[in-house]
């Protein structure tokens, strides 16, 4: 499995920077992923602002506080069946205006990290760290208690 991480809009804080690239290490210890930073529009961003990404065979995860909320384990549920799917994974980040209906439409789960509003520099960091505990889970490992 591979994940493309796609982000609108730069990661500015290097504190923020340094905790992204510490996940993404211990993430790689079992699947391959990758950030994706594409350019941050100063309004709602839509299907046309994927470019290139829009049309890959994948299964993509949208992050928006409309979505759905899952536990830790049944989060690592849904990922493992991805998994045993054989595709490859895209979860995408909006910006401070949220993604319009279209690329909502686009995605194969809507997912909430709750209902609090997060800047998408923290959004990035909950998902990351949520996909390390779930695959750290799944395999095993003593990271979630």
């Amino acid at each position: 499995m591979k994940i493309q991480l796609i982000v609108f809009g730069k990661i500015r804080n290097p504190e923020i920077g340094k905790l992204l690239t510490y996940y993404l290490q211990l993430i790689n210890k079992y699947v391959r992923i990758e950030v994706i930073e594409l350019k941050d529009h100063q309004s709602k961003v839509g299907a046309k602002n994927m470019g290139k990404y829009l049309g890959q065979d994948r299964i993509r995860i949208m992050l928006s506080e409309e979505g759905k909320q899952y536990t830790t384990l049944e989060f690592s549920e849904k990922l493992s069946n991805f998994r045993l799917a054989g595709k490859n994974l895209q979860i995408v980040i909006g910006n401070a205006y949220g993604v319009m209906d279209d690329l909502k439409q686009s995605a194969d789960l809507v997912l909430s990290l709750g209902q609090m509003t997060f800047p998408h520099e923290f959004s990035v960091i909950l998902i990351t760290e949520q996909l390390f505990r779930c695959f750290n889970l799944t395999a095993g490992g003593k990271y979630h208690k």
